[in-house]
């Protein structure tokens, strides 16, 4: 019994293959510093701005709420973000404590580390393709996933 006709074609399969084996190369790299590749890209994403709704900082890392949230307690609970409210009572802002910058910029240098190699071993040109082509099948999804 084989595989369904087209199923290798599936965008969906193969971005998401794509996508859980390079966080888990990222993972790995971060592991030392204690961090996972989601966590660093929320401080990434976070460091240096100041309270951010969650509802944006889940649209910019392609994420809903609650997977976010879940993945945000952890930080909490280590003192490296906090939770505010917001004007509107519907409204939850997140911020990066000094111990999420700190710990952030710890890991920087696992992250520049890996990010070197992914890039030498993919190609920079390929790379800026592919970025691109990310970004346009991002707003492709988003399109069809508003019908």
């Amino acid at each position: 019994m084989g595989e369904a006709p087209g199923f290798g074609d599936c965008a969906g399969f193969n971005t998401r293959r794509a996508a859980r084996l390079v966080g888990q190369v990222y993972d790995h790299a971060l592991e030392p510093t204690g961090l996972m590749n989601t966590q660093f890209s929320a401080l990434a994403i976070l460091n240096g701005r100041g309270a951010t709704p969650i509802s944006e900082l889940a649209r910019r890392m392609g994420v809903d709420r609650t997977t976010l949230t879940r993945n945000l307690k952890l930080l909490e609970r280590r003192r490296m973000i906090k939770f505010t409210p917001g004007t509107d009572a519907r409204v939850r802002l997140v911020e990066v404590t000094a111990e999420g910058r700190e710990g952030f910029d710890r890991a920087v240098p696992a992250w520049r580390a890996v990010q070197k190699r992914m890039i030498e071993r993919f190609g920079a040109d390929r790379w800026q393709a592919l970025k691109a082509e990310l970004g346009a099948l991002s707003e492709a999804a988003a399109e069809v996933g508003e019908r």
